[in-house]
């Protein structure tokens, strides 16, 4: 009668190590597939530094206006970083066409290089009353009105905008370029790594754009996206460095713990099996 008991408890506590293993298993599962991104949006008018194309620290720019003592010129730097502020405009240009029918292209042309757009062509639905135009707008950070950064390496941060053309778009095709030199500098691949990606207002994301490498030269590489609307746009790495996560998401801590119970499970399955089989737990438990 002991030994039933014994065998009893040992029986029990098996199950019980089952369970819990199994319940382990569904805890480590749920952390791989339910993964939440955090985008973390700075505030670079109150960060204590003059950047982003500041004239004052924390003033001026895309900022409140500075008042004459924080007014310290200067501008807010360079091409393309996607580094972490907001900012206006650092080129604004419009290109236009005295019109548009169904059937051919009209091609803008003639932007400025600091855009990295070489050629937008156009292809209406309807014809066009008058002229129509094209305005690319370059930012040096992400600009005001996207609230979250372009994840990665980002070449341009674009806004591009349509006047007198509004639901008479059929289809466009940008064509860009980007600086070998930026490529090397930041160990990207001309080929395979550069696409065009457009913001999606409505959930708030970057939409990576099909996007067809066409050939370098020594300066620039050359690429090519057909769109059928216009936005915000980044010239960006496919690479996604995500800014933050809520710990969620799958690493290789958690595949080797999943590995690791799973192979316990199956031990302890075979241990228990081979005593059942031979006139141990089972059996005795039975008779």
């Amino acid at each position: 009668m002991h030994n039933k008991m014994k065998k009893g408890k040992k029986l029990g506590l098996f199950y019980l190590l089952i369970i819990v293993l199994v319940i382990a298993v569904f805890f480590v599962v749920q952390r791989i597939e339910t993964p939440k991104v955090i985008y973390e949006v700075v505030d670079q008018c109150s960060d204590g530094v003059k950047n982003s194309g500041e004239t004052g620290v924390d003033c001026g720019g895309p900022c409140t206006a500075c008042s004459g003592s924080e007014d310290v010129g200067g501008g807010g730097g360079g091409g393309g970083g996607g580094g972490g502020g907001v900012t206006i405009p650092a080129v604004n240009e419009t290109i236009s066409v005295e019109q548009a029918t169904p059937g051919t292209t009209a091609i803008f042309s003639g932007f400025h290089a600091d855009t990295a757009i070489k050629e937008v062509q156009v292809e209406v639905s309807s014809e066009v009353q008058g002229s129509i135009s094209i305005n690319v707008l370059k930012y040096n950070d992400r600009p005001a009105g996207v609230p979250i950064e372009k994840p990665g390496k980002v070449y341009r941060y674009l806004q591009i905008e349509t006047i007198n053309l509004d639901s008479n778009l059929q289809s466009a095709i940008i064509f860009f370029q980007i600086e070998n030199s930026w490529l090397t500098s930041n160990s990207l691949n001309a080929t395979n790594d550069m696409s065009l990606f457009k913001f999606n207002e409505d959930n708030e994301r970057w939409i990576d754009l099909s996007t067809t490498y066409t050939g370098s030269d020594d300066i620039y590489s050359n690429y090519e996206t057909e769109v059928t609307s216009f936005s915000y746009f980044a010239i960006a790495d496919k690479t996604v460095a995500l800014a933050g996560t809520d710990g969620g998401g799958i690493s290789l801590f958690w595949i080797l713990i999943m590995v690791a119970i799973l192979i316990i499970i199956v031990v302890v399955v075979i241990i228990f099996r081979k005593k059942s089989s031979s006139g141990g737990l089972g059996s005795s438990y039975g008779s």
